[in-house]
């Protein structure tokens, strides 16, 4: 189970060539700048394919079944002094906590797989694309920074951290689309992608500021727990019905309280649609004609 429980690092190694490349990438040889940063893509697609092979062994067996795995490695926001404390809609205080987490289920399996794949092939692609190219150190560093946004967010377990991955794409997005700033065009482009960003960072910030349930920071597994709990409704609606003589009295209690927490996930999920909208300028509105140029 090595891959599956060293997932945290798929994205530390991106992000250790992007950092080679902008300490040292300016001293570095085009050969040598194409082998660190194609390596870790490389590296990265291998341990992501062992971890997803490792993780259908895991989850297939009864006690795992469908069951996403996770691993801590620390928690970076919060803690046990109550500084970062918040009150909940009852008034109560809860602790707000954030980990250095990565979970892996089904779903972000087949995006790791599809992320690391596809961005190998970009980086060997690039290494002719660009061999001509100033900046060559640059761009590969801005590609490694890339990957590593993007894997964050694929990999990460809960809200806070997959916030830090979305601005992380939203800064290469900017780089990238700016790579060529001596070009007005380009500089236009980036700015106006960095304006637009902000729009969909608005409904994203927006998702990541509701959900925050006492006690469990702001974990992926914590919802899929809930999501599992309104789908339990059925079951319960049932048994309260055929077991109790004030069944319908207590099928409208449960069902007062699922439905509350179903409509609590459905306004997340519309404020991260709303995000994910807005970043990309659909809706109708043709904001960014010239960012895709």
């Amino acid at each position: 189970m090595f891959f599956l429980s060293h997932i945290w690092l798929i994205p530390l190694l991106p992000a250790f060539g992007a950092a080679i490349m902008f300490f040292f990438g300016r001293r570095l040889q085009k050969a040598s700048i194409s082998a660190v940063c194609v390596g870790t893509i490389v590296l990265a697609f291998l341990m992501a394919c062992g971890a997803v092979l490792q993780y259908s062994a895991w989850s297939s067996t009864p006690e795992n079944f469908h069951r996403p795995y996770q691993t801590v490695l620390y928690t970076w926001l919060g803690s046990d002094t109550g500084r970062m404390n918040y009150s909940m809609q009852d008034g109560k205080s809860a602790a707000f906590q954030a980990d250095a987490g990565f979970l892996l289920d089904p779903l972000s399996g087949i995006w790791l797989l599809f992320v690391t794949g596809v961005g190998m092939l970009i980086h060997i692609y690039s290494t002719g694309y660009m061999a001509h190219e100033g900046g060559y150190y640059r761009f590969f560093g801005y590609l490694n920074l890339f990957m590593f946004s993007m894997l964050t967010l694929i990999l990460a377990n809960n809200y806070v951290l997959l916030f830090v991955g979305w601005e992380g794409v939203g800064l290469c997005s900017y780089l990238l689309i700016g790579f060529y700033f001596h070009r007005k065009s380009a500089s236009d482009a980036a700015a106006k992608a960095f304006i637009v960003n902000r729009i969909g960072d608005a409904g994203f910030y927006s998702a990541v500021e509701r959900y925050r349930p006492g006690g469990d920071g702001s974990r992926m597994a914590d919802r899929d727990q809930r999501f599992r709990g309104v789908e339990r409704f059925g079951d319960e609606v049932a048994h309260v019905a055929c077991r109790n003589p004030r069944g319908a009295e207590l099928r409208a209690d449960i069902a007062g309280q699922q439905i509350g927490r179903l409509h609590g996930m459905e306004r997340i999920d519309i404020a991260l649609v709303g995000g994910v909208d807005g970043r990309r300028g659909l809706g109708g509105f043709k904001l960014r004609p010239d960012i895709a140029a």
